[in-house]
């Protein structure tokens, strides 16, 4: 269920693990000319100060955010 790049709250895998899939990423998209980025969130405290059922509701109705991404932050 969970994605292979998923590495947090998963037992057995580490940041190392994150790190080297990123390196890998980025050196093969070098090689290939190939422009890269890359976006790193912390959202592991993120809702332990806000109403859930607020942030939900701004999230679909003024950022248009629905469908599974919206589940992903309610979930």
């Amino acid at each position: 269920m969970l994605s292979k790049h998923q590495y947090g709250f998963r037992a057995k895998v580490s940041t190392e693990f994150a790190i080297y899939d990123i390196v890998e990423c980025i050196l093969e998209n070098l090689d290939q000319k190939i422009p890269t980025c890359a976006v790193f969130l912390d959202l592991s405290k993120a809702f332990d100060t806000v109403d859930h059922s607020v942030l939900l509701w701004k999230l679909e109705h003024y950022y248009g955010i629905g469908g599974l991404p919206l589940q992903l932050f309610e979930n």
